[in-house]
């Protein structure tokens, strides 16, 4: 499953990291466990590491 926010096209900042953490969290619990989950919205340096 492919996930990119509305908001994060073209956004001039990336995501907060809490809430991709939280958006992805909540997608993968509603997953089943063979689905993988890609989240496209925006990243910006350092974000990587702080997920």
């Amino acid at each position: 499953m492919a996930y990119e926010p509305v908001w994060a096209i073209g956004a001039p900042q990336p995501a907060d990291p809490d809430c991709v953490c939280a958006v992805t969290g909540h997608l993968k619990q509603n997953l089943h466990n063979e689905q993988t989950l890609l989240y496209g919205g925006s990243a910006g340096p350092g974000l990587l590491p702080n997920l």
